[in-house]
C-alpha cells in the first residue's frame, strides 16, 4: 500500500496515530473506488446482456433468421444425440430442424422500416 506523505515530505514527523489514520483513509478510498468500479462493470454487463437479449428476441420474432437459427440449434442438438446413440431423439430434432428451415424459406420477410 502506498502512503501519501502529507505536508510536503514531512510525514515522517507525524505521530503514529495520525499516520495510521491517513493509511486507513487511503485504504477506505481504495475500497470505495473498487466498489464503484465493480458497480460500473456490472452496469455495463447488464446493458450488454439486455442488448443481446433484445436482439435475439427481435431475430426470433421478426425475421426468417430466427427460424434459421432455431433450425440450426435443433440440427446441432440432433447431431449430439446421434453421437450419443439416442437415434430416436436425434431423428425428431432433425425433423424439427428441416421443418424450421422450410418455414424460414417460405416465410415472408417483414417490411423494413
Amino acid at each position: 500500500m502506498t502512503s501519501i506523505s502529507p505536508l510536503g515530505g514531512q510525514g515522517e514527523n507525524l505521530p503514529e496515530p495520525l499516520r495510521r489514520t491517513f493509511d486507513e483513509m487511503i485504504a477506505d478510498a481504495e475500497k470505495e473506488l473498487a466498489v464503484q468500479q465493480d458497480r460500473l462493470r456490472q452496469m455495463h454487463r447488464r446493458r450488454r446482456r439486455r442488448q443481446y437479449r433484445d436482439a435475439a428476441r427481435r431475430a426470433r420474432e421478426h425475421s426468417r433468421a430466427g427460424l434459421f437459427w432455431g433450425g440450426s440449434a435443433a440440427c446441432a442438438a440432433g447431431a449430439v444425440f446421434a453421437l450419443l446413440g439416442m437415434y430416436d431423439i436425434a431423428m425428431e430434432l432433425l425433423k424439427a430442424a428441416v421443418a424450421a428451415w422450410i418455414a424460414a424459406a417460405s416465410a415472408a420477410q417483414p417490411p423494413r422500416t
